[in-house]
């Protein structure tokens, strides 16, 4: 047998077989047939303890931040009218 038969015969390890080669699976041990990665870094849904994007500060969570303080400052005032009206 010549070199090129056998590297034609060689496959890939895929150890969670999922039809991803361990080298370019992006969680290895548990199958992951999409290759999902909502994050983008690089570590498979299944492998990740946090597939999701955390939400960077910016204008988005002054917008929650501020809207939680305004319904806070309502509920103040409303506490205090209802207060001066007893």
């Amino acid at each position: 047998a010549n070199l090129s038969q056998h590297i034609g015969s060689w496959t890939p390890v895929d150890t969670d077989e999922d039809g991803t080669g361990d080298f370019s699976d992006n969680c290895p041990i548990d199958p992951n047939e999409t290759q999902r990665d909502f994050d983008e870094d690089g570590i498979g849904n299944p492998c990740d303890p946090e597939p999701y994007p955390v939400p960077e500060p910016g204008f988005g969570s002054m917008i929650a931040v501020g809207g939680m303080a305004l319904a806070f400052a309502k509920r103040q005032r409303k506490a205090a009218a209802s207060r001066l009206t007893r």
